[in-house]
């Protein structure tokens, strides 16, 4: 069984698993759970995939132990996007959202905010929806982007392509990056934003 045949049953069977791309490789890596066990991950003498929660209260573990690890060679292929959509375009959602860009920018420009980060919600219905196609699209889309699909029963599924590197290792030196800033809320009115935010 290949990889994506694999990923397809252990969704079917619902049992964990991740697969994942890591930026400007051609490999694309699974780890299938071999039950539906959710195991946590405590100290760093384990080999896996961790999936944590935002506040470090869950943090799963896929551990290569208890799992099945199967690799494959990806071949990237050029794809028209304009004839691949899973979904109709909104566009009444889109000019709302160009709107609320524009205020934003209006809103710094009136310097009310040094800086803003606009978020919205979309909810679509998807049509023909495929997990493995649309892994393949992420893939071939995001070449330079950490590619990935993880399941567990207790989490649900979570599948994304992003270029932010989490933490960078040179020797003895760590480096990080952050494509939004945040910071804690205190009680002071004047926020101070430090480099890093």
């Amino acid at each position: 069984m290949d990889l994506f045949d694999k990923f397809q049953s252990h969704f079917e069977k619902q049992l964990p698993f991740v697969i994942y791309n890591k930026p400007n490789q051609e490999e694309v890596i699974g780890l299938f759970q071999k039950d539906d066990s959710t195991n946590i991950f405590e100290d760093f003498t384990e080999k896996g995939f961790v999936f944590a929660s935002f506040d470090g209260l869950q943090n799963i573990i896929i551990s290569d132990e208890q799992s099945e690890v199967l690799k494959l060679n990806f071949e990237f292929s050029i794809i028209n996007n304009k004839n691949n959509s899973i979904f109709e375009e909104d566009i009444e959602a889109k000019n709302n959202h160009k709107i609320l860009v524009k205020k934003g920018i209006d809103t710094i420009k009136n310097q009310l905010f040094d800086k803003v980060v606009l978020s919205r919600k979309e909810t679509i219905e998807f049509l023909n929806f495929s997990m493995i196609k649309t892994f393949k699209n992420l893939l071939n889309e995001y070449k330079s982007a950490f590619t990935y699909c993880f399941f567990h029963p207790r989490t649900g599924l979570w599948m994304g392509s992003f270029s932010e590197q989490l933490l960078k290792t040179d020797g003895d030196i760590f480096s990080t990056m952050s494509l939004a800033g945040t910071q804690k809320y205190g009680s002071s009115q004047n926020v101070i934003w430090q480099q890093k935010e």
